[in-house]
């Protein structure tokens, strides 16, 4: 966005979405802002959710919901999941990770929560989910995983517009985190080095590759 849109020299060697964040909390008096209090969230305004998931090369497997609400007019990343891996753990013992941590949302959002999408390079990883999920009801796909240079720029847009938003709570701050640290690989997409800060980012794009056509037309409709 700084370096398309507004023409900011030098913006594109940097740090891609570090300057878009603020520290602003939506309320009445504040409507535009990058953070909400769960608690002030409107559960029948969520209209649906979708789980985005990375098996990170750098140790890190992550799951991220996030919820659309009505119209897709915003998108809220409501909890993210860090899984840490070690020598013994398999996939069996992701799945049984994620279905608990599946389970407790579904217990909030129930059947609003459609779709798990996994990063398509471990066709494996998503057989094992499909069959192993506990929640039939909930679609197990693999990502499409769109140019990354057009991930990028939906994730700036959506942030700069105050479209993507994030829960207030801790796991959710440290997915914020990660993302203020990715850099521009001067060409529009991000670095990738095998380093957490991307399975963070790739597990979001994820979650928001299935509502990125009906966020994009948001603005054309009455």
């Amino acid at each position: 966005y700084n370096s398309k849109i507004l023409g900011i020299r030098g913006y594109s060697t940097g740090l891609l979405y570090a300057s878009l964040f603020t520290d602003l909390i939506l309320s009445q008096e504040t409507p535009k802002a990058t953070w909400v209090n769960f608690s002030d969230l409107k559960i029948t305004n969520i209209q649906e959710l979708s789980v985005g998931i990375d098996v990170g090369n750098a140790a890190k497997t992550v799951f991220t919901l996030v919820g659309y609400t009505f119209r897709f007019q915003r998108a809220i990343v409501i909890d993210v999941y860090e899984v840490e891996m070690t020598d013994t753990k398999d996939y069996t013992h992701i799945i049984e990770e994620l279905n608990k941590w599946v389970f407790e949302w579904y217990k909030v959002f129930f059947n609003t929560i459609k779709q798990i999408r996994v990063d398509k390079s471990s066709p494996l990883f998503i057989k094992q989910i499909r069959n192993n999920i506990s929640l039939k009801e909930i679609a197990v796909l693999e990502s499409v995983s769109g140019k990354i240079v057009n991930r990028v720029s939906m994730k700036q847009q959506l942030i700069k517009q105050f479209r993507l938003m994030f829960v207030n709570s801790k796991n959710v701050h440290k997915m914020v985190d990660m993302l203020k640290v990715v850099k521009d690989d001067g060409k529009g997409g991000h670095v990738d080095d095998n380093t957490p800060e991307i399975d963070y980012s790739d597990s979001l794009d994820y979650a928001l590759e299935p509502y990125e056509t009906r966020m994009a037309i948001y603005k054309f409709r009455r």
